[in-house]
């Protein structure tokens, strides 16, 4: 924002709890916020930087967040029928067991993007070797 706050997580993007991502997508904000403003000295082009980032993923699971959510939180049995027959099944091919633990890690970017790679950790802790901003 123009005031220099950053919303990350369930303020920036609440997630339904069935995905089991709002701690996910909140941890990958903050450490990709931390990396954009440790690689740009200007605050306003870390923050477009985060936010291009950022952006297929989060899209790509609040959408999955609309779609779940009628077979997750309604009281309609055929829906939570279908839930309960199919993704069992889902899990027992091997293709989509792949892409059911990908999304459920909070990897994916697309139905047919590439997945993040995992996080690697930061050899340096924040703030080591920074340069003070002006």
């Amino acid at each position: 924002t123009p005031d220099g706050v950053v919303f990350l997580g369930d303020a920036a993007h609440a997630m339904s709890p069935q995905l089991g991502q709002g701690s996910n997508l909140a941890f990958q904000d903050a450490a990709t916020l931390a990396l954009a403003l440790r690689e740009h000295a200007s605050v306003s082009d870390a923050l477009e930087l985060y936010s291009r980032e950022r952006r297929a993923q989060l899209g790509f699971y609040q959408w999955m967040n609309r779609l779940l959510t009628p077979f997750f939180q309604s009281d309609s049995r055929a829906l939570a029928l279908l839930r309960d027959v199919f993704m069992p099944l889902a899990a027992k091919v091997p293709t989509l067991e792949r892409q059911m633990v990908v999304t459920m890690c909070g990897l994916k970017r697309g139905l047919v993007r590439r997945s993040l790679p995992t996080p690697a950790v930061p050899t340096k802790r924040l703030g080591e070797g920074a340069q003070p901003r002006t």
